[in-house]
Parts: structure tokens; sequence; C-alpha cells
């Protein structure tokens, strides 16, 4: 799915990422552990198109990208992101957070095919109680699972993760830990870069990123 062939970013004089090759094949659950400071995010934002590389090449499904039309299309038709941060829009309920990404990324024929799914999200995840209420009047264990719903509405093929156990509680995380399993089991690829080792225990392909240099870590039998 993704190939990232001797990548490095730089921010100036600094070199943040450096001479990184990842190959990401389709049903996978990959971690990208790191201390702070050491590109995870960076990496991350790459991966999803939120930033350009500065040297290398970056293949989707076999394809090198180029320009920001095929980085668009790509991020709008095959991925799905879940942030620590939530990312939610305040002034809007939890039902049109997740509708936002079938407006945006869709056409109008498309668009009413994934409608009829969104109120079987919404209960899948527990969400019916609080479908019209505004993010900002909901707990963050129920804003992940919003995240998680809004990720999912478009049926992207891959899922990107940024910390997202990072703002919750043990049983929310346990929760979303669960959703994600789940999520691969169905046959999604993800992608999540973290710091928690409960997080990394669930990966299928482990790697460590420091001083912007990534390494695959060895899978250790249970």
């Amino acid at each position: 799915m993704i190939e990232l062939k001797n990548i490095s970013k730089s921010f100036g004089t600094r070199e943040v990422l450096k001479d990184i090759n990842l190959s990401v094949k389709e049903g996978e659950l990959i971690s990208i552990m790191g201390k702070s400071g050491s590109g995870k995010t960076t990496l991350l934002n790459i991966l999803g198109f939120f930033e350009y590389l500065t040297k290398g090449k970056y293949y989707f499904e076999g394809k090198l990208i180029k320009n920001e039309n095929q980085m668009s299309r790509i991020r709008n038709m095959n991925m799905g992101f879940v942030f620590q941060a939530y990312n939610l829009i305040p002034r809007l309920t939890v039902y049109e957070n997740i509708m936002l990404p079938i407006y945006y990324s869709l056409d109008r024929k498309h668009r009413k095919e994934r409608i009829k799914g969104v109120n079987e999200l919404i209960e899948k995840y527990g969400l019916i109680d609080i479908k019209d209420s505004f993010v900002e009047n909901i707990s963050g264990g129920e804003k992940q699972r919003a995240c998680m719903a809004r990720a999912l509405v478009c049926d992207a093929g891959l899922i990107i993760s940024d910390e997202p156990t990072g703002n919750l509680d043990e049983n929310n995380k346990n929760n979303v830990l669960d959703m994600f399993k789940e999520m691969n089991k169905n046959g999604k690829t993800i992608i999540i870069v973290t710091h928690d080792k409960q997080v990394e225990n669930i990966a299928t392909r482990k790697y460590f990123l420091e001083e912007g240099e990534l390494k695959e870590r060895e899978m250790v039998a249970d």
C-alpha cells in the first residue's frame, strides 16, 4: 500500500527525519514508537500528506506521488484519521462531525451510499444518545469514539492515528484499542504513532523512531 524510499525532512538546517525506508502492506497494523521530539508526528504528517518531504520518494499503491492533486485525492478517498486532540469542530454536533468527510471526500453518487451507513456507525460506537450533542459537551472517550466513526465513514482502507489514547483513562483506552483491533480484523490497514507500550502491543509490526532514524523492532511472541 505504502512505500517510503530514503525519506528525509528538514526544517531549515535541522534534519528531523533521516533517510527513512518504510513498507506498509495492506492489512497490517503498524506502530511507530519514539520519545517526544523524535520526529513521530512529522513522519505521520508525511504519511498522511499533511507535510511535504524534503528528499526521497513516496509510493502509494505502486504509484509515485508527485503533486498536490494526487495527495489530496488519496487523502480524501483512501485515508481516515484519528488524532489525540480529536480535531472535532465544536460548533457542530457529533452527527455533523462524523458526516464531514462524506461531503468533503465523495461525489454525489457515492455520498448517498455512505450516508446510509452513518447511523450504523453511530450505533456501533455507542453514540446514539449523544449524536445531536455539540462535541464540547461530551467526554473524552465519547470524542474519541466519534473520531473513530468519522475515520471510517467513507470506508477508508488506511487509518492513520496520532497518539489515539493520549487523553484517555484506562477504561476508554482499552475500548479504543479493541476498536483498532476490530478495524484491523475487518481488513483495515492501520498506522499508529504512539509512546504507549499498550498501544504498541496490538501491532503486527513495530518500529522505533530515534533521532530521526526509523528502526524495526523484533516481534516477541507472548
